[in-house]
């Protein structure tokens, strides 16, 4: 008798956890609408599928939405491209979502809205591309409120087990009558690395997890990290020496550009303009309308005499070189806009390791964003004084960048 009243109470538990599944104080806040009136939609009945998973033009997450609720529920709702029948989740835009008022288009960059009708769950949101996808938000939003998925963290090893999931088991999956809409704080929310390995893309692949989390991007300008390298073009290391960093025995390091000499800015802009034509060398790392300017992964010390001018001795363990690269960096974005008014190109800066700090004088013209390295570690800035310090430099940039900041840590 005991023993089946804690059944009963353990089991009253469950159903009272399912009931406000979608309340639970964990998950993102969203903002509610007006919510239709209908009955509950039902998806899962006795471990049966009562309902289909419909993608529709830009839908996304049709698998990963099948394979939570099969680990729920036991039930696999079938996939179907194109054509309602009966009880569905719809994945992106279609004519019926369009008449409850739900256009992808008209959310904001990456937004997305869940909204219920009788038998129907709309999936709908702004496709700004693989790594932005609102409609694949959308759907990590159903699973996390509605299914009562959790993914906290990967298996530990590649065919380990997921004890990083929590998947709630039901015989039953529901719907009530809902409308909510919600979209990313920020337009570049990405990890790193995609897998445990990333040298060469094995081992323990988190890109998933990443995704659930939404993790993505669609913010236009994009940095390649510690371009360009030039000491793979042997004509510069044999013929430009001067564009390489000089040792303090006069030597050149060719893995570490010099950023004082004006022959480096010159084969920057030839970079740019052979892409511009769309032949010759590209000494310029470009991504779209995006210019990198980010040293390789080392702290900068070059002797010549252009970068002794620029070089502060009392800039400390994360300034010294700040005026050396700044300094190109507002030469280089200058002349760009000069030369290509109409291009629309973003000089993309990564202030890094002894370059780190923001310099004092300088204003960098409108095309120039940075993506500032946050040096002293995430658990630092529990010290109130680093936060302190490293709020005062981010503010410095977006203040000589007249733009907002990148964030890199």
């Amino acid at each position: 008798m005991k023993a089946t009243f804690i059944a009963l109470l353990a089991l009253s538990f469950i159903n009272a956890i399912a009931a406000v599944s979608w309340k639970a104080k964990d998950l993102n806040p969203v903002a509610f609408k007006a919510a239709p009136k209908h009955a509950p939609v039902v998806l899962v009945k006795n471990r049966k599928a009562e309902a289909s998973i419909v993608v529709m033009q830009n839908g996304a997450g049709a698998e990963l939405l099948q394979s939570f609720i099969r680990q729920a529920t036991g039930a696999e709702l079938p996939i179907v491209r194109g054509e309602i029948e009966g009880a569905a989740i719809v994945l992106g835009d279609c004519p019926e979502a369009a008449a409850l008022g739900l256009r992808g288009s008209q959310l904001p960059i990456e937004g997305f809205a869940v909204k219920t009708a009788a038998e129907r769950v709309y999936i709908v949101g702004h496709n700004a591309g693989t790594l932005g996808n609102g409609v694949l938000w959308g759907v990590s939003e159903f699973l996390e409120r509605y299914v009562g998925v959790r993914w906290y963290f990967p298996r530990a090893t590649e065919e380990g087990v997921e004890i990083g999931r929590s998947v709630p088991k039901s015989t039953e999956l529901s719907v009530p009558a809902i409308w909510l809409e919600d979209a990313p704080a920020f337009r570049k929310r990405e990890l790193w690395p995609a897998m445990s390995n990333p040298w060469n893309g094995s081992g323990i692949q988190m890109g998933p997890l990443h995704t659930f989390l939404r993790a993505g991007s669609s913010w236009p300008v994009a940095l390649k990290v510690h371009q360009p390298n030039w000491s793979r073009h042997m004509e510069l290391v044999k013929g430009r020496p001067e564009v390489f960093q000089m040792r303090a025995d006069g030597t050149r390091q060719p893995e570490v550009l010099c950023y004082g000499h004006p022959k480096t800015l010159e084969t920057y802009l030839e970079g740019i303009r052979n892409a511009v034509a769309g032949k010759g060398k590209m000494y310029a790392p470009l991504s779209n309308k995006s210019i990198t300017v980010s040293p390789a992964d080392v702290e900068l010390a070059c002797y010549c005499e252009h970068c002794k001018k620029l070089w502060d001795k009392d800039g400390g363990q994360y300034g010294g070189a700040s005026r050396v690269v700044a300094v190109f960096v507002d030469k280089l974005a200058r002349e760009v806009e000069r030369r290509w008014p109409k291009k629309g190109f973003t000089v993309i800066y990564l202030p890094y390791l002894n370059y780190t700090a923001a310099p004092e004088g300088i204003k960098f013209p409108g095309n120039v964003e940075v993506q500032l390295c946050g040096m002293p570690g995430m658990a630092a800035y529990k010290e109130p004084a680093i936060r302190a310090a490293e709020q005062r430099n981010l503010e410095r940039w977006v203040a000589i960048s007249g733009r907002p900041v990148q964030n890199w840590h």
